[in-house]
């Protein structure tokens, strides 16, 4: 099919930039990169979608948010230029929670993130649009379908469909508005519920980053994501985020050797198929257990970030792949 008879849901794209007088297409498959205007015929649908961000960012009084719009989920932020102008940007979100075992984790790295008496945080990190959220999502229902109990999901805004029953257990999914106390004061609450797993949407700020690394040292799973891209990163990014709340970086060293139970950090990879060419998730990852786990704890203590390498190239090489996407 040509691109000009193609629908909106058809178009395989990154993002859509909306202004009041335009529509770009970012990441459009097969293009060189650069941003395309959005097809004429598409102008009904962008026109929809315009009208519609503008009233929630308007109701809801929130700068990030989701809309749906024939099936294809966005997650939209809002943004406004030197002229106050309103712009949305619009990213294409799954509507779909991928199978856990068709990520093709190594077998250790699943055993770990699947074992019944997890404990600790989980951060799933990587760069924009190698897909952290729902890699988190597959792991959160999984936990659920096999181990039951109750999980819930705190997410800013929702992306992934999470809430109803899973397996032996059930999900439920909260909004959380930065505009209404942020995940500080849903975790509170979210506490008193005795839900047995936590997932966090993306820690960015230092509150979230706080309160994350609290409640997973507490004896919860909690899984997170972040952007990093690499796990020696992922550990800095934590750092930084909660010590711009005055805390000493020996105190919140200590916090993060005693939360931290895996850190995977993934990436996309092109690889030859029969096809041509498909894309696999690829993560570089470390898991705090077996001998490893007191020298890792030992390391994120003492703040020395970059000597957890050999830890990774260790447990990278000890561990068989699982099956592959």
């Amino acid at each position: 099919m040509q691109e000009e008879t193609l629908s909106l849901a058809q178009l395989d794209f990154v993002d859509l930039i909306i202004g009041s007088d335009f529509c770009e297409i970012r990441g459009l498959k097969g293009s060189d990169g650069a941003n395309h205007p959005a097809p004429s015929h598409l102008s009904s649908d962008i026109q929809t979608l315009r009208n519609t961000c503008r009233m929630t960012a308007r109701n809801q009084k929130q700068s990030e948010f989701t809309t749906t719009q024939s099936g294809t989920r966005y997650r939209v932020t809002v943004m406004h230029d030197v002229s106050s102008e309103e712009i949305f940007i619009l990213s294409r979100i799954g509507t779909e929670i991928r199978d856990f075992n068709e990520l093709g984790f190594p077998d250790r790295l699943s055993s770990h993130l699947l074992r019944r008496d997890l404990t600790g945080l989980i951060v799933i990190s990587g760069p924009m649009g190698v897909g952290k959220t729902t890699t988190a999502a597959s792991l959160f229902t999984q936990r659920l379908k096999i181990h039951g109990g109750l999980g819930l999901a705190l997410e800013d805004p929702p992306e992934t469909p999470l809430s109803g029953p899973h397996g032996k257990g059930r999900a439920i999914q909260v909004e959380v508005s930065r505009e209404h106390g942020g995940y500080q004061e849903q975790l509170v609450r979210s506490l008193r519920s005795r839900a047995d797993m936590f997932l966090i949407g993306e820690t960015r700020e230092p509150y979230a980053a706080i309160e994350v690394m609290r409640v997973s040292g507490n004896g919860w799973p909690v899984i997170t994501t972040t952007h990093a891209d690499t796990p020696e990163q992922t550990l800095q990014k934590l750092q930084g985020l909660c010590r711009s709340m005055d805390a000493s970086t020996e105190g919140l060293n200590a916090m993060l050797a005693d939360s931290i139970s895996a850190v995977v950090c993934l990436r996309l990879q092109k690889v030859a198929s029969r096809g041509g060419h498909i894309k696999r998730l690829i993560p570089t990852w470390f898991v705090v257990d077996g001998n490893e786990r007191d020298s890792i704890r030992s390391k994120i203590r003492k703040g020395d970030f970059a000597a957890l390498n050999t830890d990774i190239q260790a447990q990278a090489n000890s561990s068989s792949w699982g099956s592959k996407p």
